[in-house]
């Protein structure tokens, strides 16, 4: 189950690198062409645009994970009843946001981006269902296929988005862009889903009692990442805004390992305790808190170590504002990570409810740290009033955690990480750079020198590094399940 958790984590990982160097291009080609003030807009409407695809991509999708990884054999009458599920209520969501869209502008004073938003919020029916099959794949544990599912739609979306900036058709063909390239994923994810007609009893109840507060927590962990942002365009104005998207965009950079890791530790660690595996759930546990670290808190350390450099390298001159920014944005968003990794460990034994009661409990704290912050220390101000809010979001689910598993990561594992990324970032001080390439070649070489000081602690040993070697070897082609071959396959839409 360890090496699956290894396995499944690399492959996902390998999806959201591509999904981040697609956004990343997409940002940087937009960051660079609209300037700072022309971003900001940008990025006002792309937070709402997420806000509402939250609605419909968390919750159903989540449950296709958990149950599916909880019972394949279940997977083709989990997929008839959440597919109809996930129909209509997609209809009401993009319904409700096409009408609502000039509104949410106008508390911006912004009602010029009303009509950009509403052909943006197309995408809301098409990546609803390319997020709806990739749950269905990470369900099944099919990590290849996720992955390479993840890899069609992100390359497709950065090739659209960018021959139609190179066309002319400026932020409202970056959103046309982001529609095609959802397309491309959903029509591969229907294409592999292909179930066996097997007949299973299906507790409506638990689904609904799973999925309702699933959506609730995800819409309310994403308004951590646009609170601090919306509250700079509220109380700020020009290039300010462009200048916090931008280090926002860089800021989550351990976000999207967490996404990986939760995806392959959600089933594989509900597996576990349905099957009462209490010593395999502990272990799994321990290794996704140590994974965890060991890849957040280096990339802490080096970008908040280069914040100003890293900037202007990404974005260009324009952006060296967003230095600053990144430097206290940068541990908020690494904590978070941390934070949705720990309550990702508490869903898999029925912590969904504690955990959206967390979440609910920070954002107004999160709200009025920014309403004080913000108007006397500006937008530094917002990334601090993030990174409190989130310290004590871990802090408080960690806790948690330890409760009902009895289980976290190794005290000695913790020390040798956090001594091996503090070297790094104190070392990252003493290495200037002049240059976009002698940059690139200081962060290589520290990250090389953070991994030899964890191999000389023994924090890394030779078992690290037979599971890397065979994660490697693996194909990315479909992992088997443990489901039957079937003899009468559905096609990926019938219900």
């Amino acid at each position: 189950m360890t090496i699956m958790l290894w396995r499944g984590a690399f492959l996902l990982l390998l999806g959201q690198i591509l999904f981040l160097a697609s956004g990343y291009g997409v940002s940087v080609v937009l960051a660079r062409w609209l300037g700072p003030e022309e971003f900001g807009a940008y990025g006002i409407v792309y937070s709402l645009l997420m806000v509402f695809e939250l609605c419909v991509v968390a919750g159903i999708p989540n449950a296709l994970q958990r149950f599916v990884g909880e019972n394949p054999a279940k997977a083709f009458a989990l997929h008839r009843v959440m597919l109809r599920w996930q129909i209509v209520y997609t209809a009401v969501v993009f319904g409700l946001a096409f009408l609502t869209a000039r509104f949410f502008l106008g508390i911006f004073n912004d009602s010029r981006l009303a009509a950009i938003l509403q052909i943006a919020i197309i995408d809301i029916l098409f990546f609803s269902f390319y997020w709806y099959y990739a749950g269905m794949q990470i369900g099944l544990k099919n990590f290849g296929r996720q992955t390479v599912i993840a890899s069609v739609y992100s390359v497709s979306k950065f090739a659209f988005i960018t021959l139609l900036l190179l066309g002319g058709y400026g932020v409202t063909g970056a959103f046309i862009g982001n529609i095609l390239g959802s397309l491309c994923g959903l029509a591969l994810g229907m294409w592999w889903t292909r179930l066996p007609k097997q007949s299973a009893e299906i507790s409506k109840p638990e689904l609904l009692h799973f999925i309702v507060p699933n959506i609730l927590y995800s819409i309310g962990m994403n308004l951590f990442f646009y609170i601090d942002l919306w509250a700079v365009k509220y109380y700020m104005s020009g290039a300010v805004v462009g200048f916090y998207n931008a280090a926002s965009t860089i800021g989550r950079i351990p976000y999207s390992f967490a996404i990986a890791l939760a995806g392959a530790l959600l089933p594989s660690l509900a597996f576990a305790v349905a099957q009462s595996q209490k010593r395999e759930s502990e272990h799994i546990i321990r290794q996704a808190l140590r994974l965890t670290l060991l890849t957040v808190l280096p990339v802490l350390a080096l970008v908040s170590s280069s914040a100003t450099p890293i900037a202007t390298m990404f974005f260009g001159e324009a952006y060296a504002g967003a230095g600053g920014i990144l430097r206290v944005l940068m541990a908020g968003l690494s904590i978070y990570a941390i934070f949705m990794v720990v309550n990702t460990i508490a869903m898999a034994k029925g912590g969904m409810k504690m955990c959206t009661i967390i979440v609910f409990a920070l954002l107004p704290l999160d709200v009025l740290l920014n309403w004080y912050c913000v108007p006397r220390w500006g937008a530094a101000g917002a990334a601090a009033a993030t990174t409190a809010t989130m310290l004590m979001g871990a802090i408080a689910n960690s806790l948690y955690v330890k409760r009902i598993f009895n289980a976290f990561i190794n005290l000695r594992s913790l020390v040798r990480i956090l001594f091996a990324a503090t070297t790094v970032f104190a070392l990252s001080h003493f290495i200037p750079t002049n240059n976009a390439w002698e940059l690139l070649a200081k962060l290589a070489v520290l990250m090389i020198f953070y991994i030899l000081l964890l191999r000389v602690f023994g924090e890394v040993d030779q078992n690290d590094i037979a599971q890397i070697k065979n994660t490697f070897s693996t194909k990315l082609g479909n992992r088997k399940t443990e489901t039957p071959k079937p003899e009468v396959y559905a096609t990926a839409l019938e219900s």
